[in-house]
């Protein structure tokens, strides 16, 4: 069972049409293969769909690009953006050379993300808390050096030892090392194994690849930054890495999808693994709900009326499943009676029992029959950023 709807980029130099294009000669020009993805909360079975992405450099100038990222814009019919996702990519392309890679435009972490998580029956609305997304480390990279080769009497002899040091505090057991195919990665604390060995300690990393890179190829070292205490008081944490989600209990005990114990978070929101987490080009992300447990999701309050049309914040609406919630003024919750839904624009109308007094708070609790979604694929590079196209996906429960 697949659990990730991978796009593949192909990126390449060559001769042709450019999209984007400086005053140096540099053109980078890029087309989407694919229009449209469908997804589900329950079902990772999707077929993979393919995102051809076509870098072209002319023949005068004898240069590299420099691939920095690839940024996923997600936004909703309306055009309104909802969520960015970027994917670093930190390689360099000659004229004549070409790179192949997966990008996940749906992952098993974004069922927790807004507004996925409103396809679920138990959501913000269902709970009636606050519910946030925090980013609490990011990728990050590190230009190790680039392969230098020589000629030894009738032998080709390649430099295969390298190291840095990052400016910032990164987290252990995240990191690994790209020179072109090779690759290394931290799987113990500490210890880089692969196409090479290598160790880490603290900021900095040092390797020796078994075969040199060839003259020109970048070494780049890619870990996480440290990660950030969680920002509030919890309830029902999880702890995102890519296609891992990892449970963390009302003890500050995390456990992997097997029920292992991997860690731990402190009093203070501090974050502590436990095992190697490996490099995995993602962000670590945190999905949790704080704050009051109210009635649902505030829609508006009472103007001594008993009959309202309100709107919904998210849309296109289950409309079976919407309840409507209110306080009567006198600290009793009292459900109203839904008279019709609007699904496509999320308006509900609803009669309550009694009048609602003014300023008295008026919830609902719904659950999404689908998102759609319009995703602008951008790939942005050290001569400019270029718009490769735009992606429709729909997500169902």
């Amino acid at each position: 069972m697949r659990k990730f709807l991978p796009i593949v980029l192909i990126f390449a130099f060559s001769c042709g049409g450019s999209e984007f294009s400086t005053s140096k000669g540099v053109n980078v020009s890029a087309s989407l293969s694919t229009g449209f993805l469908n997804a589900s909360l329950s079902n990772y079975t999707n077929d993979d769909s393919s995102l051809s992405v076509e870098v072209s450099s002319d023949d005068i100038v004898r240069r590299s690009v420099y691939f920095r990222q690839v940024r996923l814009v997600y936004k909703n019919l309306s055009g309104d953006v909802q969520r960015t996702n970027v994917f670093p990519l930190e390689f360099f392309l000659k004229s004549g050379e070409k790179k192949n890679l997966n990008i996940t435009l749906f992952s098993v972490a974004d069922r927790f993300a807004v507004p996925y998580i409103y396809l679920n029956p138990v959501n913000p609305t269902t709970i009636g808390a606050n519910y946030r997304e925090e980013i609490l480390a990011r990728p990050v990279s590190l230009v190790l050096g680039q392969g230098v080769c020589s000629v030894v009497g009738s032998v080709e002899v390649c430099r295969t030892d390298f190291s840095g040091t990052f400016p910032e505090n990164i987290t252990p057991g995240t990191c690994k090392v790209i020179a072109g195919s090779q690759v290394v990665e931290e799987k113990i604390f500490g210890i880089l194994q692969g196409d090479g060995s290598g160790i880490v300690e603290g900021n900095t990393v040092r390797v020796s690849f078994n075969r040199g890179p060839s003259t020109g190829t970048y070494v780049v070292a890619r870990c996480l930054s440290a990660i950030k205490p969680i920002e509030n008081d919890y309830l029902f944490l999880r702890i995102a890495y890519g296609d891992v989600v990892y449970e963390v209990n009302s003890y500050g005990i995390i456990r992997d999808p097997k029920g292992n114990v991997v860690g731990e978070v402190s009093s203070h929101g501090q974050v502590k693994f436990y095992t190697a987490l490996t490099s995995k080009d993602f962000p670590l992300v945190a999905f949790y709900y704080y704050g009051p447990i109210l009635g649902g999701e505030l829609i508006g309050y009472g103007s001594g009326a008993s009959t309202y049309r309100l709107k919904l914040k998210y849309s296109p609406v289950d409309a079976n499943s919407v309840k409507v919630l209110a306080d009567d003024g006198g600290g009793f919750s009292v459900s109203c009676v839904v008279q019709s839904v609007d699904s496509s624009s999320g308006e509900v109308a609803f009669t309550c029992p009694r009048a609602i007094p003014s300023g008295v708070p008026i919830y609902a609790q719904y659950r999404l029959s689908d998102v759609f979604q319009k995703i602008e694929v951008w790939v942005d590079t050290s001569v400019g950023s270029v718009l490769a196209g735009t992606v429709h996906l729909r997500v169902q429960p």
